[in-house]
């Protein structure tokens, strides 16, 4: 439970921390931040099935949980930075100096929204390296923040694109099965 009590306080001090940032910068500033965060996070969900599977043709010796845990981090990134590039060539960076409380309350949603998209893209990749090297529950965390980018994602594919769990277009997600000596990733 001590692993899980940790990870749990890191990622709450995360989300209040981002949330204070949203606060202070105003909405209009972390709106950019939030459409940067989320695209990375949908890109690397999007694709990370793909990368995965070429990625262990070239080095099958790598242990599963680390290799998917390393392509999605860098999914998220390579993601990201494309969004934040195209977001900077298209809205010059301001910071407020004076906001007004509408505005810092805008600020504070989308900065918790950040907080929570970045947080839950670490926590997937944590799920998929700690049980590979002690017993790890997730369901013992404080709160589930990892399954948030996922639920964002799989709303995205069955409700906006229409694609159903059952379809052969659907991505599949990782998830880690067994105990740390036999557990591998598998693909759902």
């Amino acid at each position: 439970m001590a692993l899980e009590l940790i990870i749990s306080i890191v990622a709450l001090v995360a989300l209040f921390s981002g949330t204070l940032l949203g606060w202070k910068n105003g909405g209009a500033a972390v709106l950019r931040y939030t459409l940067v965060a989320l695209f990375g996070a949908l890109v690397a969900l999007r694709y990370w099935h793909l990368a995965f599977a070429f990625v262990t043709r070239f080095l099958p010796s790598v242990p599963q949980g680390y290799m998917a845990a390393g392509i999605f981090l860098a999914l998220f990134v390579i993601g990201s930075g494309v969004a934040g590039a195209v977001v900077n060539l298209k809205v010059p960076g301001f910071q407020n100096v004076f906001t007004s409380v509408p505005e810092n309350v805008v600020g504070a949603v989308f900065g918790l929204f950040t907080a929570t998209i970045v947080s839950g893209v670490l926590l997937i990749a944590v799920s998929l390296i700690v049980p590979g090297l002690q017993a790890y529950d997730p369901g013992k965390l404080l709160a589930r923040i990892d399954h948030f980018p996922i639920a964002i994602y799989q709303t995205l594919e069955e409700g906006v694109a229409g694609v159903p769990d059952v379809s052969p277009a659907h991505t599949p997600l990782p998830s880690w099965q067994g105990g740390v000596e036999d557990g591998q990733v598998v693909w759902k």
